[in-house]
């Protein structure tokens, strides 16, 4: 990112603030100022893997995401698969 570049909403300049600003505010905050998004995707049935997480566990797994900045559904999924290998008698 630029540092001419801000972001509409944060004023920030870099990835770090952005996240910075958002660890710490809501889009509820800023309902004149951000719009709902609909949007289908289309994946085979085997790979249709939608998990309800608890809000405070995500918040927390997107910091940690962040800080080693991975995407946080890599995150989860190397923990998952690091714990399925923990348990050999389970794996498939």
């Amino acid at each position: 990112m630029e540092k001419d570049n801000k972001t509409t909403i944060s004023k920030a300049t870099t990835l770090e603030e952005i996240a910075g600003f958002w660890d710490n505010h809501s889009p509820e905050d800023y309902p004149d100022q951000v719009y709902v998004v609909e949007a289908e995707f289309d994946f085979p049935d085997e790979l249709d893997s939608t998990v309800q997480i608890d809000p405070d566990l995500m918040r927390k797994l997107q910091r940690i995401a962040q800080s080693r900045q991975i995407s946080t559904q890599t995150l989860i999924n190397l923990w998952l698969q690091q714990r399925v290998n923990m348990q050999p008698e389970l794996a498939l």
